[in-house]
């Protein structure tokens, strides 16, 4: 969605023609290496980050994506950083610190203010809803098995 949303708006800001030809084999292989191996590295980065510490690391680092790119552009394409970008850039930082401060702090009083009885507890709710749930599917999974119609409303229609 966000390649046809971007083409899109590049199409009406830049309506020539002649500034959407690729001019030779590496311009293309460079689009090509960008969208195919930059959006599999960033998925996979990021499914693996959900996977060791939660989505909440996964949402809080991707702001933190437009401040690296804000920072290789001054550096490698020589781009001039303004003191809003750079405030912005601080904001992103500070505030992402805080997020994971914060989260660091909790899990530290989660692994404290554990109690044994509480946590096998705990196991048995959790293993109960997995039991529910895997009789909910096998219902569902029966239920889309049977056909719509049953064979007797069909033999009243041809009647």
């Amino acid at each position: 969605m966000a390649t046809l949303q971007s083409a899109a708006i590049a199409f009406f800001l830049e309506p020539n023609p002649e500034a959407w030809k690729l001019h030779s084999y590496l311009e293309l292989s460079c689009c090509l290496y960008a969208g195919i191996v930059g959006s599999t590295i960033s998925f996979f980065v990021q499914a693996w980050c959900i996977l060791r510490r939660g989505p909440l690391f996964s949402a809080m680092f991707n702001p933190l994506c437009t401040v690296i790119v804000t920072i290789f552009a001054t550096i490698f394409l020589h781009e001039e950083l303004y003191v809003g970008s750079l405030m912005g850039g601080v904001g992103v930082i500070l505030g992402l610190y805080v997020v994971l401060w914060g989260k660091a702090k909790d899990l530290q009083e989660s692994k404290v203010d554990r109690d044994p009885k509480l946590e096998n507890d705990q196991t048995k709710i959790v293993q109960t809803l997995v039991d529910e749930s895997e009789e909910r599917m096998s219902s569902i999974k029966i239920d889309l098995e049977e056909p719509l119609l049953s064979d007797k409303s069909t033999k009243a229609d041809d009647s």
